[in-house]
């Protein structure tokens, strides 16, 4: 492949391609396309280099040839090798570095480079002098990386003339901590200001900066107050440098010294932080000190109240959440004292608190799991089900969700084996408004399907919201939900859903209109996602945003940058901030599409027709497993856009006669995860419930739960399933399922 490449780049084009699918394929990890898009290719443009560069970082690891690349983009020529003829070639000559593209590669080229020790430090210094000062991360990587040479040189008055030199505008984004630590440092150098300097290293401690600086800090005023100045020590300055001490410096320092009245949340944290490790009984004591601020910041309390919780001083945790959270509206608050009083046994207090807790933040399926052993305690043989006062509560305050399926089910339950007819009817023809969107709709109609028969069908189901609502609790089935995609059911939208659907579309026109958001885009199609984060985190803070607003620019730049993962993940969390339901029947289309995306569809129907896997099974099993992340990698080691194990993915990929592959590659794991999901099928009966448990926790395991757990109820089962994360999956792929199934109808697919 090297000769190949090489007389490709003979009749190289220094052009700027506009290829959007160059681009897509590159931001996707599409490596075998891109490969056999180019690879016999005889003129290619610089994003044509760029994608075969990363093919080659990506399959084969050979930095050297990727970095003749990196050195084509940013010079234009192409070296078989870089000698030292081609290093003075780059740091002498003048290399236009305007575009994102020649950035990235001239920031590879200038990293390999430095790793491999071909640049002496004069050279380093003239390569990054070339990137400037804008607003521009690369160009805030490369300032930081110069003043570090200089500063290890000792040219501390040329520090301080290049930080002087940023212009006004660019000082926001440039000014960044790091940078701010070298000023400081070079000031001192030349002015032999202590008292300043030291002021100053104060001052940076006070921002929320990586402990990594915040240990440089450390050193240098040990420099300028001696090894143990900590010692002298009192209040705010003690606690914004206590937690950066090594474990022995901090035994010096007495607990007592840091009870002190704050200014800020900041350093109270940080105050509360060091009790905790060396002196947790003082924690109750720096709280009350502190009254105003835990009063102010709910936020704080809770994670105070946790500590003590870890620490057991679960009196005190109680103390100070009643006495400053009683009114609060801080979910933290509640699930903290829901924990309390179920290590106490305080039966009423802890189920109080803890549907306090899910109604303020229902998505919690750790503590949605507490709530329904609570509700429907299970084992083996039986379901002890707790008072109806108990069901009451629970299903009065817990709003109406998708989240709330297994809450209205188990209810269901419950209702039918108390003898509750009544009441059961009256649920049974509304439990589709209570939780509309979730995997238990479906269950609870086949469940139920002989009580439901008894009920009146109204005669016009869409005269009004609750008319849709009784009809489709009374007729779900997959032949109603196809003849909804004919019909017109704006009226009976989410509330606040045609507002959020609007304001998406509008975070296009953010983007396009702020010049730091549009070079995040240029990065994203590059797939320089830390890049394009650094960028929007500057202009949130720059414009002062909101978190709701932060969420929508996000969007925006998924939406402009065609980057899925962004536009579904920020979306889906909008609707969590809003409490609106993913249900996409009751959305407008510019929610349900971004909810629901078909992303790399070409790919998809190709593996589902070679392996006979429906699509929405495929897209299902893909939203829940990367939310469409390409270069997804779990904490097993699960890679892509199906996760695939590295062992399952070598085992496919001798079965498919596959090679030289990378599971990031959509074309590979989409193949692989379909080839997968077709064989679990397979081997049960062709039903997602038990396939989409095999595919997450192994089909070893599932045998084995079957074998101790099953008993003929499905539903029960999932209940005792030992593995959490197998059963949310489960419910999550099957309502991913139902909903795509759903839009297949809609969308006309």
């Amino acid at each position: 492949m090297k000769q190949t490449l090489i007389i490709l780049i003979t009749l190289f084009s220094i052009g700027i391609s506009s290829n959007d699918e160059l681009h897509s394929d590159i931001k996707s990890m599409s490596w075998k396309k891109i490969n056999r898009n180019l690879s016999s290719k005889t003129t290619i443009t610089k994003l044509e280099a760029f994608a075969l560069s990363r093919v080659l970082e990506e399959t084969e690891k050979k930095k050297s040839n990727s970095a003749n690349f990196w050195y084509s983009i940013v010079t234009g020529k192409y070296p078989e090798t870089i000698t030292s003829k081609e290093i003075r070639f780059l740091v002498e000559g003048s290399h236009s570095l305007e575009f994102p593209l020649s950035k990235v590669s001239f920031w590879k080229l200038y990293n390999y480079l430095v790793k491999q020790k071909k640049l002496n430090k004069k050279e380093r210094i003239t390569l990054l002098e070339k990137l400037g000062t804008k607003e521009d991360p690369i160009a805030n990587k490369g300032f930081e990386e110069l003043l570090s040479i200089l500063v290890s040189e000792g040219e501390f008055s040329t520090v301080l003339a290049k930080i002087d030199s940023v212009r006004e505008e660019d000082k926001f984004f440039q000014y960044s901590p790091l940078v701010k630590y070298y000023k400081i440092l070079a000031s001192y150098k030349e002015t032999n200001d202590k008292e300043k300097s030291i002021s100053s290293y104060y001052q940076l401690l006070g921002n929320d900066i990586e402990s990594e600086l915040g240990v440089k800090i450390i050193a240098q005023l040990q420099k300028l107050k001696g090894d143990d100045f900590y010692l002298q020590l009192t209040g705010s300055e003690l606690a914004l440098v206590c937690n950066l001490l090594s474990k022995k410096e901090q035994k010096k320092i007495s607990p007592e010294s840091v009870l002190k009245t704050y200014s800020n949340s900041l350093e109270l944290n940080k105050a509360s932080r060091f009790l905790l490790r060396h002196k947790p009984s003082m924690l109750l004591k720096l709280v009350k000190i502190n009254s105003s601020l835990v009063t102010k910041n709910h936020k704080l309390l809770a994670n105070l109240a946790e500590g003590m919780f870890y620490n057991n001083d679960l009196s005190d945790a109680e103390t100070i959440l009643d006495e400053f959270g009683s009114d609060s509206n801080e979910a933290e608050v509640y699930k903290q004292k829901s924990r309390i009083y179920k290590k106490w046994d305080k039966k009423e207090k802890y189920f109080q608190n803890l549907v306090k807790y899910l109604s303020i933040y229902p998505y919690d399926m750790i503590f949605q799991d507490k709530l329904i052993d609570f509700l429907a305690e299970s084992n083996s043989n039986s379901v002890a089900y707790a008072d109806e006062k108990y069901w009451n509560l629970a299903m009065n305050q817990i709003p109406n969700l998708p989240v709330k399926g297994r809450l209205v089910y188990w209810y269901l339950r419950f209702l039918k084996f108390t003898n509750k007819k009544e009441r059961l009817n009256e649920i049974l023809a509304i439990y589709y408004s209570l939780c509309s969107g979730s995997y238990y709709t479906s269950v609870i109609a086949n469940e139920f399907q002989a009580e439901i028969a008894t009920l009146s069908i109204p005669q016009n189901p869409y005269s009004s919201k609750e008319s849709l609502f009784r009809y489709l609790s009374l007729k779900l089935s997959p032949e109603v939900m196809a003849s909804l995609a004919t019909q017109n059911v704006s009226f009976a939208y989410f509330k606040d859903s045609k507002e959020l659907g609007q304001r998406l579309n509008a975070a296009s026109n953010t983007v396009g209109a702020s010049s730091t958001l549009m070079l995040a885009v240029e990065y994203l199609k590059l797939g320089e996602m830390k890049l394009a984060m650094s960028l929007a985190e500057s202009y949130f803070e720059k414009m002062k945003l909101g978190e709701r607003e932060r969420h929508e620019v996000l969007v925006g730049l998924g939406d402009m940058s065609k980057t899925t993962y962004l536009s579904l993940f920020h979306t889906r969390t909008l609707m969590k901030l809003l409490k609106i339901p993913d249900d996409p029947i009751l959305l407008p289309s510019e929610i349900h599409t971004r909810l629901y995306p078909r992303p790399h569809r070409e790919l998809v129907v190709k593996s589902t027709k070679e392996f006979d896997v429906e699509e929405e099974v495929v897209y299902a099993i893909m939203r829940q497993e990367s939310f469409f992340r390409e270069n997804a990698i779990s904490s097993s080691n699960a890679r892509g856009l199906m996760q695939v194990m590295p062992s399952t993915g070598k085992f496919l990929a001798r079965k498919l006669s596959t090679s030289n592959y990378s599971l990031h590659d959509p074309e590979v794991s989409i193949r692989f995860g379909a080839k997968f999901l077709a064989d679990l099928l397979s081997n049960y009966d062709n039903k997602l419930t038990w396939a989409s448990i095999a595919y997450n926790g192994g089909p070893g395991n599932l045998r084995k739960w079957k074998r101790n757990h099953y008993k003929n109820d499905f539903n029960h089962f999932l209940e005792e399933l030992p593995s959490k994360e197998s059963r949310d999956y489960c419910r999550v792929i099957m309502s991913n399922y139902m909903n795509y199934k759903f839009l297949t109808k809609l969308q006309g697919y």
